[in-house]
């Protein structure tokens, strides 16, 4: 069982499998991916469902994600021009042209990704995210649970349980340990998604 980890295909769906073919995944492993499908390259929408199609894909959510749903579902008239500034143009081209119901569904799934998972190796546990995290708020909670972090080992010392209480702990404080990430949670029980800009949900 082998473990693989890939970010930020920007929509380069066929970069990404290409490098996906030469690692020959197996229904034993698995796939980390670390949000950042989309916006920039050609095939966004693309990357999203190669990646979905894939079994065992762990699937995170990046601040591009983010600034997607920013601009599709907030009230800021400002997130729609975050989201250009980007490179958000050929996502949103796409996501128009999609059906309402497919598009619905890719929204609210982006909406209820993860920020943060734990990968467990035979050597020890990796905690896996996007942007980073604030390493000030993850050594406090960890130097609190007996692991200290000085001497550059990092977190080597934890163990995969106390990285999973870290990770539920910041989700219970707005996602506050997640870089350059805003909160996500009000996103996710949205009753309804609304079209991307440009789209009347006539459509």
């Amino acid at each position: 069982m082998a473990i693989y980890v890939t970010s930020d295909a920007h929509g380069h769906v066929r970069a990404l499998d290409e490098a996906l073919s030469k690692i020959s995944l197996t229904s034993d492993d698995t796939l980390y991916v670390l949000g950042d499908m989309i916006d920039r390259g050609p095939d966004p929408v693309g990357v999203i469902k190669l990646v979905r199609s894939l079994p065992n894909a762990r699937v995170l959510k990046g601040n591009h994600e983010q600034i997607m749903l920013d601009a599709i579902i907030g009230q800021d008239p400002l997130d729609a021009e975050t989201w250009d500034i980007n490179g958000g143009w050929t996502t949103r081209q796409q996501l128009n042209d999609m059906e309402f119901e497919a598009y619905e569904e890719l929204i609210r799934w982006a909406a209820a990704l993860p920020l943060y998972a734990v990968a467990q190796t035979a050597e020890r546990p990796y905690l896996l995210v996007h942007a980073g995290i604030q390493t000030e708020a993850a050594r406090a909670f960890l130097l609190e649970h007996g692991v200290d972090c000085g001497n550059g080992r990092g977190a080597v010392d934890a163990d995969a349980e106390l990285l999973q209480q870290m990770r539920s702990r910041a989700a219970g404080r707005s996602c506050a340990w997640a870089a350059r990430i805003p909160p996500a949670c009000p996103i996710a029980s949205t009753s309804t998604a609304p079209p991307p800009l440009g789209r009347s949900l006539a459509a």
